[in-house]
């Protein structure tokens, strides 16, 4: 959504994807999260804007620093709201990490830092390929997307 309609269309869709989530029972823990989602759907939105989501390694490179983003955001709510352990797959990472050593902080920044990225580039690759496969006549209404070259 952020990529066509802009960064703050972004930032709602994040921010209700995640009470979404908590409503429906899905993922309770969700809300504690939604800024993060927020802040992850404004970036989508800025890099579309800036013409990113035209180019495959601009992609990668946006979904990197998105996923860094969101590591560095998220860790500190896993660690100190849920004590490290929120119930989702990535808590085996957490957990090999505290095993190494790591307090609930450095172990969740740790999960963060490996996982992030890679989701966040799988992601953002997924939308490039979307948006190749739109029609320009299509794209054209959105003003948050410059017109591919």
């Amino acid at each position: 959504m952020g990529v066509l309609a802009g960064s703050w269309a972004g930032a709602v869709t994040g921010f209700l994807s995640s009470v979404i989530w908590t409503v429906t029972g899905w993922f309770p823990q969700a809300i504690a999260w939604a800024g993060v989602a927020a802040i992850i759907g404004a970036m989508a939105g800025a890099f579309g804007r800036s013409g990113w989501m035209h180019s495959w390694w601009k992609t990668i490179v946006a979904g990197l620093l998105t996923g860094l983003v969101a590591a560095v955001l998220s860790a500190p709510i896993a660690a100190y709201v849920f004590g490290g352990v929120t119930g989702s797959g990535t808590d085996l990472l957490v957990a090999m990490a505290r095993s190494a050593g790591l307090d609930a902080l450095g172990a969740n920044m740790a999960q963060g830092i490996v996982s992030d990225p890679l989701d966040k580039i799988i992601t953002f690759l997924i939308v490039f390929g979307v948006l190749r496969a739109l029609p320009g006549r299509f794209l054209a209404r959105f003003t948050n997307l410059p017109p591919r070259s």
